[in-house]
This record gives structure tokens, sequence and C-alpha cells, in this order.
């Protein structure tokens, strides 16, 4: 999870998706210079903007209990599934955000979407950046798979 704050919703916003680039642009790199035996990663990324309750949570498990500081609330369930949308290593945006950065990158859509947990369709944008972040097709045995969002958890996959 990566939770961005700026002195407006704007920078917010564009903070979170210089920041989706450079992830995106550093995954190419890695993939580009691996090894051809090494998998492929694949970072998936989903940005949704709005208010969201912070706070400590407590977790318990096998290893005892920790507090975790995260955020929840329907911002966060939209990233979250706006990143599973994601293929490829795309970097997909909420209206909120694409209303907030879309004179300063190049966006795609909207395409309504109807979203796991979330009443109506919401309209989904995709961020424009250029080379696919992943050179094999999805599913390939190789594939390593990275889902991150901002405001959202991170779930990582080996095929």
């Amino acid at each position: 999870m990566a939770i961005f704050t700026a002195k407006t919703p704007a920078a917010h916003a564009r903070n979170a998706v210089k920041a989706a680039v450079a992830i995106r642009e550093q995954t190419l790199a890695l993939n580009q210079a691996k090894a051809p035996h090494e998998p492929e990663i694949l970072v998936n990324i989903g940005i949704n903007t709005g208010k969201v309750l912070l706070g400590a949570t407590r977790i318990r498990g096998a290893t005892g209990e920790h507090l975790t500081y995260t955020a929840s609330g329907m911002v966060t369930n939209i990233a979250s599934r706006l990143c599973g949308l994601g293929e490829l290593g795309e970097i997909s945006l909420g209206s909120n955000t694409a209303k907030l950065v879309e004179r300063r990158f190049t966006l795609r859509g909207p395409v309504s979407t109807r979203l796991k947990n979330v009443r109506d369709p919401e309209p989904v944008y995709r961020l424009e950046t250029g080379e696919p972040a992943l050179t094999r097709e999805p599913g390939h045995p190789s594939e390593v798979q990275t889902r991150i969002s901002p405001v959202l958890e991170i779930e990582t996959r080996s095929s």
C-alpha cells in the first residue's frame, strides 16, 4: 500500500501517478536487463483519489500480534479493484484521479466497469506510458506478478 499526501488533491494525484510511472519504468528496465532464465516482473497499478479512513490496525498471526498503519474505505476498495483489472503492467486510474491529472498525462477511457463491492459501474481510465512492462505473454510459467495500488494491499504471485 502506498498513501500519498500533498497540499492539494491535484498534487496528491500527480505524485501518485509519477510514482506509478517510475515503478513501471524500473520494471521495464529490470525485465530488459534480466537473464533469459530469470522470471519477468509484472507490476499492475491502480490509483484512486479521495478521502479514506487512516489508522492503526491490530493484526494477530502465527508469529504474534502487531500494529500496522493502513487506509480503508471505498476509495481503497476501488484502488484495489483497479489494480486487479490491470494486464501487462497497466496503470489504471479512478475517475477522481483522472480528472486531477488529465492535463498532465495521456489517458485512455473511460470504460464503464463493474467492480466487486461497488454498487454502480465505475469509469476506469488507463495511463498511456509507452512500452509494455512485460515482454512475454501473461501466464508464462516464469512470470512473477506484483500488484501495487496506492491505498491498497500488495499481492505477489509466482506462476
